[in-house]
């Protein structure tokens, strides 16, 4: 009777770190996608609805920071449809907004790479990467486990460009703050309400894989 209750807690245990790790993995795979374009989008959807058989084995150190911070050798994301209303880039835009994205993704500078996003919103607030870089702001706060900033920063996004492909993505990670701080009916309703009204979108179909687990 002794052994077989401690098999039952080994298993809850197992069951708990592949739980963790399978969040690890889909979140690394939604920022894959953060800036992906058709192609991509449609890769990562098929990955996240797999993701039960895609379970990631690695030390939980190296899991729980990698977790903490975007992945490296990400490509550039194309400027949005929000351009599409304000007219092509400023070439001072385009270098400022790629200065502050190589800042983020390639050498892991948050801490600088959220003032160049700030000062490219506050000089470009409705330029062609405008959406892009208030989405990369909120990614550089959820790096540095700033949530609260985190939070702001995603819903300053689907305030002030709801119109942008990037606001379901923006959702979905405002949901998902929610569930790594244990607010789990928050996380419900966040998820829930990103499943109805983006639900062909990839993001949704994480939050739907999400809500399975809360």
């Amino acid at each position: 009777s002794r052994l077989n209750g401690e098999i039952e807690e080994l298993r809850h245990q197992l069951e708990q770190l592949k739980e963790q790790q399978r969040e690890m993995y889909l979140d690394i795979e939604r920022r894959l996608g953060g800036g992906a374009g058709e192609d991509e989008s449609s890769s990562l959807s098929d990955q996240a609805e797999n993701a039960d058989e895609a379970i990631v084995e690695s030390d939980p150190g190296v899991e729980a920071e990698a977790e903490a911070v975007p992945e490296v050798g990400q490509q550039e994301p194309a400027a949005s449809s929000q351009a599409s209303v304000a007219g092509p880039p400023q070439p001072g835009e385009q270098r400022q907004y790629t200065h502050a994205y190589d800042l983020l993704m390639q050498e892991r500078d948050f801490q600088q790479a959220i003032a160049a996003f700030q000062q490219l919103l506050k000089e470009y607030p409705d330029g062609q990467y405008a959406d892009n870089a208030q989405f990369w702001l909120g990614e550089a706060y959820y790096a540095k486990n700033e949530l609260d900033d985190a939070l702001e920063e995603f819903q300053n996004l689907v305030d002030r460009y709801a119109q942008s492909p990037k606001v379901p993505d923006a959702v979905y990670k405002v949901g998902y703050i929610h569930k790594i701080r244990g607010d789990v009916d928050k996380a419900r309703m966040v998820f829930e309400g990103l499943i109805e009204h983006y639900p062909d979108s990839p993001a949704a179909r994480l939050a739907a894989i999400r809500l399975e687990t809360l």
